[in-house]
């Protein structure tokens, strides 16, 4: 249909509009919407059903995995020292040499705490 024949069947006053289209539009577009809204539901849960079961699943594997794991470390510890003071003397070089790199963390970072102070410092004059 054309321009000009629309214009006619607008204009032609013996053509009359149902008193009740508008109604049954409205009518059509709510069904629509609740079938489109009910799809998207079914959808949606069946979506969230197949996340539930495979979080589930993942999760029953965890659980199967740690388990195996702790199960199959439990073991009596074994002394690594027969001589205490063979052991306490380890233990000493140990805690120096942490002590040791401890400080000289530290001197790093107070040089760089200083050497930014300075920058700081040469910045607002």
């Amino acid at each position: 249909m054309n321009l000009n024949e629309l214009e006619k069947t607008a204009n032609d006053e013996q053509k009359k509009v149902p008193s009740d289209l508008e109604h049954n539009i409205d009518t059509l577009i709510n069904t629509l919407a609740f079938a489109e809204n009910l799809k998207s539901r079914k959808e949606s849960h069946k979506l969230g059903n197949q996340m539930k079961w495979l979080s589930m699943a993942a999760t029953f594997v965890l659980v199967i995995g740690f388990a195996w794991l702790m199960l199959s470390k439990q073991s009596e510890p074994k002394d690594t020292f027969s001589d205490p003071r063979e052991a306490y003397a380890y233990f000493s070089s140990t805690m120096n040499r942490i002590a040791s790199e401890f400080n000289d963390g530290m001197d790093k970072a107070n040089a760089a705490m200083s050497t930014i102070k300075t920058v700081m410092s040469n910045e607002t004059k």
